[in-house]
């Protein structure tokens, strides 16, 4: 009990209280490296089944278990599938719990079932603590129906049936917040008129912070539309969206001189043929000479069909920049028809036009556009003049 007894007293609690805070930075990086891996610890959810992976170059000692990831399961990832496709089918949580338990051994709930409608796994995505990984193994569910069945699970229930939303969101999938690096979603809200926007998928499920949060959707569809109807008034604005949007291109040299090549040694042996019919007619046969031209044939059978490769390849390759005149006149012709269009003709001709749109603030947004629009992977050519190559690649870097 002196000076010495308490100084070895504080060094000892000291010491104590930093090792706690090496093992906790300690697990916590092997935790984060481990989610950035895709490595899944305990219970996997139904639909998945979990597998060892193995190559991964870490020692481990004989005792222990080499790091697990999730892999769809071969019978059970196809019935969450039908899961989702009946809620947004507007089947109740009791309707797909009555599938679940006829079709698995397993005793299902609506409570159980709203979870496996939630559970954002089947995306892909792997949530730990404070760790998440957007890719951390196969999904089950594309992004876009487990967002519409978010939708279907979050809407009021037991209220008597709900009024229609008939509304168009011409730009659905093209919104992106650069703030929560997530897309934007479809909503609307009920009053004495209906209001309809985008809103941040990441901030309305998790409720974090985020700048903007919603969007006006009838505001971004008329700015938007004005917009073009500028763009095909001004060559001046076309020049720039064209000149930004890259995409043009042409052969290279290399296959410019292999086709050239290539029509020289088709055009010999055409020679050559020629030379050993004139051969046969003048009564030369002998099997030399049908042997060398069946030889002949078949090179040029060979080389004919190199040639025509090579053909598809510059045609691919070549993609002729259109004129500032040749998209004005197009998108003013998709100005001009804008009111006659049905809905879902709007839709596939601003989604083709727009590329995404990056939302910064309520009111101001970047756009990427594309000169030609390219809709189901079809261009849109108004006019025999204005055509496009299948090499283009319709991004642009925005406006």
């Amino acid at each position: 009990n002196d000076l010495g007894g308490q100084m070895q007293k504080d060094i000892t609690i000291f010491a104590d209280g930093v090792f706690c805070k090496q093992i906790s930075d300690h697990t916590k990086t092997k935790m984060a490296a481990m989610v950035e891996k895709g490595y899944w610890c305990g219970v996997h959810p139904f639909g998945y089944t979990k597998v060892f992976v193995t190559g991964t170059g870490v020692s481990r000692s004989a005792d222990k278990e080499p790091p697990k990831r999730l892999v769809p399961h071969e019978d059970e990832a196809p019935l969450v599938r039908h899961a989702y496709a009946m809620a947004l089918g507007g089947a109740t949580y009791a309707d797909i719990a009555r599938y679940l338990n006829g079709v698995t051994s397993r005793r299902w709930t609506p409570t159980t079932v709203k979870s496996l409608l939630t559970n954002e796994t089947f995306t892909g995505v792997q949530n730990f603590g404070d760790w998440r990984n957007e890719h951390g193994h196969e999904a089950i569910v594309d992004r876009v129906t487990w967002d519409a069945v978010q939708e279907v699970v979050s809407a009021p229930r037991g209220r008597g049936p709900q009024q229609a939303d008939d509304f168009v969101y011409y730009l659905r999938g093209r919104l992106r917040c650069p703030y929560c690096n997530g897309a934007y979603t479809q909503g609307s809200a009920n009053g004495n008129s209906r209001s309809h926007y985008y809103r941040c998928s990441i901030s309305n499920k998790y409720k974090q912070p985020c700048p903007v949060k919603f969007i006006s959707a009838e505001a971004l569809h008329h700015t938007v539309l004005c917009l073009l109807e500028r763009a095909s008034k001004h060559h001046t604005v076309m020049h720039k969206i064209i000149g930004a949007s890259g995409g043009w291109g042409s052969a290279t040299e290399n296959q410019q001189a292999m086709r050239g090549q290539l029509a020289k040694k088709l055009q010999f042996i055409g020679v050559q043929i020629n030379n050993m019919t004139n051969a046969l007619a003048d009564g030369r046969a002998t099997d030399l000479i049908f042997n060398r031209l069946e030889s002949l044939q078949e090179d040029r059978r060979r080389v004919e069909a190199e040639l025509a490769r090579m053909e598809g390849e510059i045609a691919a390759a070549t993609v002729k920049r259109p004129t500032a005149e040749m998209v004005c006149a197009a998108w003013g012709q998709i100005v001009d028809l804008w009111g006659v269009l049905t809905e879902d003709e709007r839709k596939e001709v601003m989604g083709g036009l727009v590329q995404e749109v990056v939302v910064t603030q309520k009111d101001r947004v970047r756009l990427r556009l594309s000169p030609i629009a390219s809709v189901h992977g079809q261009f849109i050519a108004l006019s025999a003049e204005m055509g496009a190559g299948v090499g283009l690649e319709p991004t642009t870097s925005g406006l």
